[in-house]
């Protein structure tokens, strides 16, 4: 499969919004930005998935000379996961503005290519979206990433958080596709 250049050049942390935290101590999770406004996190641990409703998306360019970056509050959550799943779901943060540093690209996977990924790494959507090519600065630590950036306040609006759970591989690909048409268009 082409290796897809989307969400490559960035490092996006979601963060607690908790003012006493740097970045480095506010990291809960890793994402990708999958679409101007969407991080998807593939794996998020389902026991923070309606604390993460609260979170804010931090965005930071890879190998950037200067400490500079995006925070971004959440407008929504969306989250899809296998009945039978590990503990994790896929959790779409919807922002409340687009990303600047969002560089559109070929969509990693075609006409059901996800489904037939999905099946073929038993459900995990991180590794589906890593083999097809889709892996924003997979090496990047987050307090390398992280280090030199400022605090800055939490949000001040708290975003709806809406889950779903599936029974098979296939419904799960499918709702992904739904929510974010820019992974699977075809």
């Amino acid at each position: 499969m082409p290796e897809s250049q989307a969400g490559q050049g960035v490092f996006v942390s979601l963060q607690a919004p908790d003012p006493d935290l740097t970045p480095v101590e506010g990291h809960r999770a890793t994402g990708f930005l999958v679409d101007r406004d969407i991080v998807l996190v593939p794996d998020l641990d389902q026991s923070l998935l309606y604390e993460a409703g609260t979170y804010e998306v931090l965005i930071v360019p890879a190998r950037s000379r200067e400490p500079r970056a995006e925070r971004i509050k959440v407008a929504y959550v969306e989250a899809q996961g296998l009945e039978d799943g590990n503990g994790e779901v896929a959790a779409f943060f919807h922002l409340s503005r687009p990303s600047g540093f969002f560089v559109a690209s070929p969509p990693p996977f075609r006409d059901g290519g996800l489904a037939a990924a999905l099946q073929a790494h038993d459900g995990s959507l991180r590794s589906a979206l890593e083999e097809a090519g889709f892996a924003p600065e997979p090496s990047t630590d987050p307090a390398e990433a992280l280090s030199d950036l400022r605090n800055t306040g939490p949000a001040s609006e708290v975003p709806v958080v809406r889950a779903s759970f599936h029974s098979s591989v296939a419904v799960f690909g499918i709702s992904i596709c739904d929510i974010c048409p820019s992974l699977c268009r075809g």
